[in-house]
């Protein structure tokens, strides 16, 4: 009876040092990383063009928060009010399709553009300018951010 205590005591003691051990890995070699990455998503190929970036972000997009120059989180309604503008100045909607073409309502102007997306960057031609702006893609909450350096805001965009 006590080689049987002694044995299990024993055995009980390998499992827990061993599951403490199992807990201890190098982050850098952890396979099971917390970061999400688009490349994660279903490989989507149509008419031999790789679309598996691009249906991240395919469908509309519009305002949902706007960081305000003070660093603080606001609802459109809340920031139009805070800055005494209209919200459709500070309103942005676009509605991307698979074919690489973009309608896009900013500021109360609205435009037809192209656009590339490699996974992190979303890059579109503003017509009247000619010039590329850029959205950042935020795949852990699925996220479009446009930094107004004018305003000094930040437009987050949801669907």
């Amino acid at each position: 009876m006590k080689n049987l205590k002694k044995l299990s005591f024993i055995l009980a003691c390998g499992l827990a040092i061993t599951a403490v051990f199992a807990g201890c890995t190098d982050s850098k070699s952890n396979s099971g990383s917390s970061d999400v990455q688009p490349t994660t998503r279903k490989q989507i190929i149509k008419d031999g063009k790789d679309l598996t970036y691009i249906a991240t972000v395919i469908g509309n997009w519009k305002t949902q928060k706007i960081v305000n120059p003070n660093g603080n989180l606001r609802t459109l309604a809340e920031y139009a009010e805070e800055a005494k503008v209209k919200e459709d100045s500070v309103m942005m909607t676009f509605n991307f399709t698979e074919d690489n073409t973009v309608s896009v309502f900013i500021g109360g102007k609205t435009f037809d553009s192209t656009y590339t997306f490699d996974g992190k960057t979303l890059t579109y031609i503003v017509p009247s300018t000619g010039k590329s702006s850029e959205l950042m893609y935020n795949p852990n909450d699925n996220t479009l951010s446009y930094i107004d350096e004018e305003k000094d805001i930040i437009n987050i965009l949801g669907r």
